[in-house]
């Protein structure tokens, strides 16, 4: 196995992991609980890393450089129901769990 990504936390490694499978890429994460440490270890042992099998590194590189460019949304969705605030990516309501309407 080899070592594709170093993330800066473990949400960003699991979103990164998550893209990998939707892809058909089988990985890991290697010291997902290690940012507890922080302080005990030095910062660069801490983060988590995403590990795959050799025969697909080219490919994951690939899709992990573009899933970095991935545009980021600032968009939002007004939920009908309780008139909170969501992401436009959410399906459902954060507040009071309606389907929301694109």
């Amino acid at each position: 196995m080899i070592r594709v990504h170093s993330a800066q936390d473990i949400q960003q490694a699991n979103l990164i992991l998550h893209y990998l499978e939707q892809h058909d890429i089988k990985a890991i994460i290697l010291n997902q609980y290690t940012q507890g440490a922080l302080g005990e270890l030095p910062f660069t042992h801490a983060y988590p890393e995403i590990w795959v099998e050799d025969t697909v590194n080219d490919k994951a590189m690939k899709l992990i450089a573009s899933y970095e460019k991935l545009p980021i949304s600032n968009e939002t969705l007004v939920c009908d129901n309780c008139q909170e605030i969501n992401p436009d990516n959410f399906e459902t309501c954060w507040s009071c769990a309606a389907i929301l309407k694109n």
